[in-house]
């Protein structure tokens, strides 16, 4: 008899698996599609395979710059392999895609530098292994995602990182960005 943590990350592996096989695969024709933020370049690019469908320029990101570990309040953006994990289309920025912040690696690195406790540890992994938004009252803080500017400034967006540790898009890109958008879908930030 399978326990029932056994049963509930069976089942978090399987949903996850037809996640990524329909809404967030986002297949056109038979590649899936993603995400790269590339943060030297200050871009973002929507790739079908080896096809690009759509590039953006002079995206923001967080006023503290890029990071391997985003720390509550330093608003750095970290670098790291993701997936969307959720999606509100009205939040105060319009249109904000959730990532999986933080993930295993995040958690390790925060551990081994000696900036998280044995309790936050354990919520932390708790969330990641059970497939949940992690916690984002720890160090690590959370909600990092891709979102527009809402009711800002666009002269401000085009011209300083201005976010709290996301990648920002004007609304009208992250309107056109909602088609690709999905659960699941793989986002890759890196410098």
């Amino acid at each position: 008899m399978l326990s029932s943590k056994v049963v509930r990350r069976l089942f978090f592996f399987i949903s996850l698996f037809a996640c990524s096989h329909t809404l967030g695969a986002n297949p056109v024709g038979n590649h899936a599609v993603w995400i790269d933020v590339n943060v030297s370049e200050m871009s973002l690019t929507v790739w079908s395979g080896n096809k690009v469908l759509r590039y953006y320029r002079n995206i923001a990101i967080g006023s503290g710059g890029v990071s391997d570990v985003h720390y509550m309040g330093d608003e750095s953006t970290p670098v790291g392999e993701y997936r969307v994990l959720w999606i509100n289309r009205d939040s105060v920025f319009g249109n904000f895609v959730g990532l999986d912040y933080p993930t295993t690696r995040h958690v390790e690195l925060a551990v081994k530098a000696g900036r998280l406790s044995a309790q936050d540890y354990r919520r932390l992994m708790y969330a990641v292994q059970n497939g949940q938004a992690p916690p984002f009252n720890t160090p690590l803080g959370g909600r990092i995602g891709i979102h527009g500017i809402g009711h800002g400034s666009l002269q401000v967006h085009e011209t300083v990182n201005w976010t709290n540790g996301c990648i920002a898009l004007t609304n009208k890109e992250m309107h056109e960005l909602m088609q690709w958008a999905h659960i699941g879908t793989r986002v890759s930030i890196h410098r």
